[in-house]
């Protein structure tokens, strides 16, 4: 039985989150205990080895890092 490659988040997406990351000086593990993620999620995340969040992680994220709301 083949394994399935996980889908990456979109390149935007990823390169915005990494850029709202190092503008807060936040870590991964602190970034996810605001969410509700562990830090192995985040850094999955942003190695692109996740795919895109649920809507209501993404809005956790947008209102920890300080961005517009609906821009990731």
């Amino acid at each position: 039985m083949a394994t399935q490659e996980p889908t990456a988040a979109p390149d935007q997406f990823v390169r915005l989150l990494r850029k709202s990351i190092a503008a807060e000086g936040l870590s991964l593990r602190e970034i996810g205990r605001r969410i509700g993620a562990s830090s192995a999620y985040m850094s999955r995340l942003i190695n692109k080895q996740r795919g895109l969040p649920a809507d209501e992680t993404i809005t956790k994220m947008e209102k920890t890092l300080n961005i517009e709301p609906g821009i990731l």
